[in-house]
């Protein structure tokens, strides 16, 4: 009978230091989920940064509330609105490539009429396409570069020896900005007084 006892006085303290353990185990699994989730990783920040870079430069509106403090507002917004975030990415990458070709063919090259950037021997593979795969449309004078997007919407590539957009609406634009065409393309123009000597590579999103 004394065995019995001290068998199941074993057992209750050996259950009791189970249960003790594994609720310990979820508190500090809980408290730590709620730290990372409070907490944006670097990550988190870089694809919000670019994303609304990316959405300002392409639409000229701030999508979220700009009085909010510490890009609140931002983060907000786009874990609400996944898609708008991926979208805004897009449109970063996008302008970001564009902008590199500009300053790039103004520091070197004229182009005569359009060509595509497919033919740029100057451009990298990650630097000739838009964020949806399309070649880039450039034309460059002593002046201005002018790069055009096909835009998110488009099922193929620009035909760019059929372009035709004249000087008086591209002196309507905006300058180192996406200007939204009214037949669904991207268009940049970079004047050549606002060309840098150094340029830093365009972001190429990791795969």
């Amino acid at each position: 009978m004394k065995y019995i006892r001290i068998f199941l006085l074993i057992v209750v303290c050996g259950a009791v230091l189970a249960v003790g353990t594994w609720c310990l185990l979820g508190w500090i699994v809980s408290r730590s989920f709620r730290v990372a989730t409070a907490e944006p990783s670097f990550q988190q920040l870089s694809d919000v940064l670019q994303a609304s870079v990316g959405g300002t430069l392409t639409r000229g509106d701030i999508r979220f509330r700009p009085n909010t403090t510490t890009g609140a507002g931002a983060m907000a917004f786009y874990s609400k609105n996944p898609q708008a975030l991926q979208q805004d990415k897009q449109y970063f990458k996008t302008w970001s490539s564009a902008l590199f070709i500009a300053n790039t063919f103004l520091k070197g090259r004229r182009v005569a009429g359009w060509a595509s950037s497919e033919s740029a021997a100057e451009i990298g593979r990650s630097e000739k396409t838009d964020s949806w795969g399309h070649p880039f449309c450039i034309r460059v004078d002593a002046q201005r570069a002018v790069v055009v997007s096909a835009g998110p919407k488009a099922i193929g590539s620009l035909d760019c020896t059929t372009l035709n957009l004249s000087d008086s609406e591209l002196s309507q634009m905006a300058q180192g900005r996406l200007n939204p065409h009214a037949s669904g393309g991207l268009i940049l123009i970079l004047n050549k007084a606002n060309v840098t000597g150094q340029y830093l590579r365009p972001y190429t999103p990791k795969s």
